[in-house]
């Protein structure tokens, strides 16, 4: 990562994550994953200790 830019790379993605991890840590991550459309769901690669994306469990 260029030095110039690890200011706005560092800043660019938690502004675009931080709705979505306060939204989790506020109601939990259960009913978070259920009100969302299914793009938050998408990025569950691990659950309870269970890997539940497909693509990450067939590699």
């Amino acid at each position: 990562m260029p030095s110039g830019a690890s200011h706005t790379a560092t800043v660019s993605p938690t502004n675009a994550n931080l709705p979505f991890v306060l939204e989790m840590a506020n109601i939990g991550v259960k009913e978070a994953l259920q009100q969302q459309d299914d793009s938050l769901a998408a990025g569950v690669k691990v659950c309870a200790g269970s890997i539940v994306h497909p693509d990450v469990a067939a590699s």
